[in-house]
């Protein structure tokens, strides 16, 4: 007779248990379905965006991911019987208010943070709290659902253009820089949006994220690991804009121009991946426990049950019942009839700008100076005073040369340096208008517009487009709008004292 080591294995459910997981499942995939119905146009508008933007493609296999490490895990769940928890409810409340002020701010990225926050809401209420701690990592992986980082783009097209620089000048090419653009004595590069390497960096950790769950126990191995999922695409993305530049250099600009260099691209960024993970396996320590496997039930029952599910199915619809509901954007023209005498209306701008949804569009012109106005007499869906759809400038027709953040007109303003291939130069600056105050950065824009719909106050507001040329001094630039601010300010005082426009 030999000896052997007898594992122990979980418990299997019994029939009572089994029903009970399938009565909570019910109810828990119905509150869902409930939640996405209640917020119908939140989740076509982030379904959008996982569909048509290459950054967020990757959104649309985070659920499958999660389901397959929740199945990967049942054997650790199912002896567990599920409790409704009044500290998932608590967290759903705090998640509903997250989504009515998102909606009222018209902040999208919150409200797509405060849904997702209410789906693991509704699953800490309904199957309890010992069960969503052995599900913890599938559900906090949800959060990759959330499309998240563009804002990252300038910064890392800035990392991109330092690094291939860097690696040019190390190899002996006489390289010019400005901004974005690299010049090369045989052709000219552009450091575009699509080459700043988001793409690859929101992938990569998002991958990376889920290796180090699977590899490795140690919570500083797994931390080590995401580091290098982060840190790793970046500077593979500034090796691979050097080796693009390169080969074009070398070739006469032959090879590695056009579309062929995206395709390029995503092959070595392939291959990047491939040793990150083989890297990542020279370390693994086999992966994560088995949480409480055999264990018994530790949650006790609520005592108010249908209580709670009853208080999960009201805040489910809640946000959907108090969300704003959008006027038509009709209202007065802005009819600005006592311009400064130096002031002049214009037809056309140079800029190529686009501001989606503005009741009215004018472009006014001193000298250097020009100003494109869009009018918003309410925020509302598709009218948004702040909306990342604006275009500042056509980019066909400019290039982004660098961010110029500076101080106009009293306020910090976010602005581009612009630049052609005639050699124009341009500052632009963005500045947020209201009756009675002017602000330079958009979350005090949006802080200022949720201010006033919660007090349910007029806040008809105009986003102006500043240009000017690069020749002409902030102290030139501030005279000249000290005389233009109050007329656009005293209009926008009489259109909301009108009572026209409704927040």
């Amino acid at each position: 007779m030999t000896d052997a080591t007898i594992l122990p294995t979980p418990n299997q459910p019994t029939t009572s248990s089994a029903s009970r997981w399938a009565k909570a499942l019910t109810l828990l995939i119905g509150l869902i379905v409930l939640l996405v119905f209640a917020q119908w146009q939140l989740a076509q508008d982030m379904f959008a965006i996982w569909w048509r933007s290459k950054t967020f493609n990757h959104c649309l296999v985070i659920p499958l991911i999660s389901a397959y490490l929740v199945y990967e895990r049942r054997q650790y769940v199912t002896t567990l019987t599920p409790q409704a928890s009044a500290l998932g409810l608590l967290l759903l409340l705090a998640a509903s208010l997250l989504l009515l002020l998102a909606e009222l701010a018209g902040v999208a990225v919150a409200a797509h943070f405060a849904f997702i926050l209410s789906v693991q809401a509704l699953v800490w209420t309904v199957l309890g709290t010992e069960i969503c701690r052995r599900l913890l990592f599938p559900l906090l992986y949800l959060w990759f659902m959330v499309p998240f980082g563009e804002f990252l783009v300038p910064q890392l097209q800035d990392v991109t253009a330092d690094m291939a620089v860097w690696l040019l000048r190390l190899f002996d090419i006489p390289v010019f820089r400005d901004g974005h653009f690299i010049a090369l004595p045989n052709g000219d590069f552009l450091v575009e949006e699509a080459c700043s390497g988001i793409n690859y960096l929101i992938a990569s950790l998002a991958l990376g994220t889920v290796y180090a769950y699977l590899q490795y126990r140690s919570y500083r191995r797994r931390a080590l690991f995401i580091a290098l999922s982060t840190v790793v695409p970046i500077i593979a993305n500034g090796v691979r804009a050097f080796g693009i530049i390169l080969t074009a250099h070398l070739t006469n600009n032959e090879y590695a121009v056009g579309v062929d260099h995206l395709i390029y691209g995503w092959i070595f960024f392939g291959v990047v991946i491939f040793l990150l993970f083989a890297l990542g396996r020279s370390f693994s320590d086999g992966g994560p426990d088995a949480p409480g496997a055999g264990s018994s039930t530790t949650e006790r029952r609520s005592r108010q049950p249908y209580a709670v599910l009853i208080g999960a199915l009201l805040l489910v619809s809640l946000p959907a019942a108090l969300q704003r509901t959008d006027a038509a954007n009709t209202a007065p023209m802005l009819a600005i009839t006592s311009l400064p005498a130096s002031w002049q209306v214009q037809s056309s701008e140079p800029l190529g700008a686009q501001l989606l949804g503005a009741a009215e569009v004018q472009v006014l012109r001193d000298d250097e100076l020009e100003v494109i106005i869009g009018y918003f007499p309410n925020d509302s869906r598709g009218h948004e005073l702040v909306n990342d759809k604006h275009r500042v400038y056509d980019k066909q027709r400019w290039r982004r040369l660098q961010a110029d953040r500076r101080i106009v007109s009293g306020v910090e303003a976010d602005g581009l340096r612009l630049g052609n291939p005639a050699g124009e130069a341009l500052l632009v600056h963005t500045l947020y208008v209201f009756a009675d105050s002017v602000q330079g950065r958009d979350w005090r824009a949006k802080w200022q517009q949720m201010q006033a719909r919660l007090a349910r106050r007029p806040a008809p507001a105009l986003h102006l487009i500043v240009a000017r040329a690069s020749s002409m001094t902030d102290a030139e630039l501030e005279q000249r709008l000290a005389g233009l601010l109050p007329v656009l300010q005293q209009r926008l005082r009489e259109l909301a004292e009108a009572g026209s426009v409704t927040p």
